[in-house]
């Protein structure tokens, strides 16, 4: 569906940073946060006559890490 769409008519960006371990919880909270309001706030629409994908990753890619794998 990405390759499908008009460029015009989606949003697709990535961030790459540094951060500390210690901040990923705060971070996920953000994120959760963040998903909820937007939803709510797309949903509040009169006319609902298209379906939208959001999709927000956060992980490690520095190094690998077997903690909770599997």
């Amino acid at each position: 569906a990405l390759f499908r769409t008009n460029i015009h008519n989606r949003d697709h960006s990535t961030i790459v940073v540094a951060t500390s371990p210690a901040k990923i919880q705060e971070a996920k909270l953000k994120i959760k946060q963040f998903r909820r309001q937007l939803a709510e706030f797309l949903e509040n629409s009169e006319s609902k006559n298209e379906i939208y994908h959001l999709s927000i990753g956060l992980f490690p890619i520095d190094k690998e890490t077997t903690q909770g794998a599997g």
